[in-house]
Order: structure tokens, then sequence, then C-alpha cells
């Protein structure tokens, strides 16, 4: 990322979906940071879920980050299974670990 402020954009759904397998990484971070004001959590979820894992740092951060945003703005998450997730990933990513625990402190404080 480039450092400089970027809206984030607001899609619909079906937008979103194709442009999630279209996207270059930085319009990719961008459209993640976005999702979290859509009403349809568990989606946004998954989608997230299916993103921390990324090889790209920006991608797994925004991917991270989105997880603790839902859970702070809808006060909802599917926290087993979100908590393994992220713990599991931060065993293996070290270089997240921080985001990771402001996402799992997120969870902890809204869920």
């Amino acid at each position: 990322m480039n450092g400089i402020y970027q809206e984030i954009p607001s899609l619909s759904v079906d937008d979103i979906m194709d442009r999630l397998h279209s996207a270059n990484s930085e319009e990719l971070t961008l459209l993640l940071l976005g999702l979290t004001e859509l009403d349809d959590w568990p989606w946004v979820q998954d989608v997230y879920l299916k993103f921390i894992n990324d090889k790209n740092i920006w991608i797994a951060s925004a991917a991270i980050s989105g997880l603790g945003d839902l859970a702070r703005i809808h006060r909802q998450i599917g926290k087993e299974h979100v908590v393994k997730a992220l713990t599991d990933l931060a065993s293996s990513r070290k270089e997240l670990i921080g985001k990771i625990g402001d996402a799992l402190d997120d969870i902890a404080i809204f869920t």
C-alpha cells in the first residue's frame, strides 16, 4: 500500500463477488476493508476467513482487521471458529501477531 488515504469502495454483494476474483492486491485490500458495512455478517466473515492466510501481508492484515471490525460493528461473529482460525494463524505468521491480537481483543470485547 502506498500510505496515501484511499476511499473504501461501497459496492453490492454481486460487484464484490466479481471483484474478489479479479482485483489486484491493492484493490483487494481496499475491498476487504469495506466489507464490514454489509448486513450479511456471516457471508463477510467467510470472505475474511478465506483471505487471512493470503501470502500478501496487506491482504491478510485487511482480512484479520475485518474480523475484529465485524465483531465491533455487528456485535456478532462465529466466535469459536474465528478465534481458532486466528489462533492457528498466529502460530505460523509471526509478522501478523499484533494484528491478530487486536482482532481477538475486539472479538472478546464486543461479542
